[in-house]
């Protein structure tokens, strides 16, 4: 399907044009070459037999890539190809949001087919992980924390794994290549860390639970003097002797999430 005006152009792009646009991305060096390949690549295909390139827009005269649109298989695949090439310096999620306001649009076009993307893999071959002496501080923190759950609730309690499967997600995600050659790992409070990456700043950030009392239908919760009062105004608090869903004495359960 193709449809143009001097201003519009909404078409699938062919085979030799998505290869040749994907190559461009894979020879691509730096992530604002990767940028700029893709843009200048997308637009000088559309603007093919318009009598118009990619250059001769400016900000007097700017370009609307609303304009213009791809099928969706292709638009994604072009973005997909944008991101794993971008693993190498570890700005792929950065890169991809930027991408997607300034790409053509897309239309949905059941009768294009996916284009097969290149299985070239890279992402760096060494990550360096460097984490700062107050972050191991916390790292250990943490894992005295699990190890405290696990006596107090038990090991296949719902409160240690749920705890345990978090902290262990987030820690692995540190080790992952994707984020770039670099990632360095600093304190950010007693039980979280700040994590820096080639594109991302993030926090993993531990959320202790709120303790209730565990009678159903009572919704109140202990003050720090341990005394009773709603969870909110209006909130139905029985009248009999509170009990916490988890003891005063015990350790924090909770759980380890993203921040950023």
């Amino acid at each position: 399907m193709t449809t143009s005006t001097p201003h519009q152009v909404s078409r699938a792009l062919t085979a030799r044009e998505i290869s040749g646009l994907l190559d461009r991305i894979g020879a691509a060096s730096s992530t604002g070459e990767l940028a700029s390949v893709t843009i200048r690549g997308l637009f000088n295909v559309l603007l093919d037999g318009t009598g118009r390139a990619f250059d001769d827009f400016d900000a007097s005269n700017p370009l609307d890539p609303t304009r213009y649109a791809i099928p969706e298989t292709q638009w994604s695949a072009v973005l997909d190809a944008v991101t794993r090439r971008a693993e190498q310096w570890g700005t792929g999620p950065q890169l991809a949001l930027e991408l997607i306001n300034i790409m053509p649009g897309s239309y949905d076009d059941p009768t294009v087919p996916e284009p097969v993307l290149p299985q070239a893999d890279y992402r760096p071959d060494v990550v360096e992980v460097r984490v700062s002496r107050s972050a191991a501080d916390v790292i250990t923190a943490c894992e005295q924390h699990l190890h405290a759950l696990a006596r107090f609730y038990g090991e296949r309690s719902e409160r240690y794994l749920a705890a345990l499967s978090s902290w262990h997600r987030h820690v692995a995600g540190l080790l992952t290549p994707g984020a770039g050659p670099q990632v360095t790992v600093s304190r950010d409070g007693g039980m979280s860390l700040y994590v820096s990456t080639g594109s991302l700043v993030y926090g993993v950030v531990f959320h202790g639970d709120k303790r209730s009392c565990a009678t159903p239908g009572c919704a109140a919760i202990p003050t720090p003097e341990r005394a009773w009062r709603p969870a909110y105004p209006g909130a139905a608090v029985l009248d009999h002797e509170h009990q916490p869903d988890f003891p005063f004495d015990g350790p924090q359960p909770g759980t380890w999430s993203v921040h950023s």
